[in-house]
């Protein structure tokens, strides 16, 4: 439960940070008052460290589904048309789909928008979500 934990943390404060260099939205400056992780929040990093845990077991350089047409890649195990897609339906640019904080900054925000189905590991991850 505590190395769970501290996966979750660490997911949390990487996303945190890059959203706060700006780099997404090319902002130059974001000012954070408050971070608040409400329960809402733990499901959600919970459900996101189990896909990556069923995905890849927090391994970036791993190629998967290399017998079908579109292999996927990475810590999340995105296919390269479904990253760039996604990144044009957030409205994100200058990302990469090789970039293992560029994966989870767009996992995050697929799960946020409804997206998780793209994972066959979305539902079990569901399921044994531990909040």
């Amino acid at each position: 439960m505590l190395e769970r934990t501290i996966k979750i943390a660490a997911v949390v404060v990487l996303l945190f940070l890059f959203y706060c260099a700006g780099f997404l939205r090319g902002k130059e400056e974001l000012v954070v008052s408050e971070l608040v992780l409400t329960h809402s929040d733990m499901h959600h990093y919970s459900i996101l460290n189990k896909i990556i845990e069923k995905e890849s077991k927090w391994q970036h350089d791993l190629w998967g589904d290399s017998e079908y047409k579109y292999p996927a890649y990475g810590i999340a195990q995105f296919q390269r048309r479904t990253f760039y897609w996604l990144e044009e339906k957030a409205g994100f640019s200058n990302m990469d789909w090789k970039n293992p904080i560029h994966q989870l900054v767009m996992l995050d925000w697929a799960l946020r928008n409804g997206y998780g189905h793209l994972w066959s590991t979305y539902n079990e991850a569901k399921e044994e979500s531990e909040f």
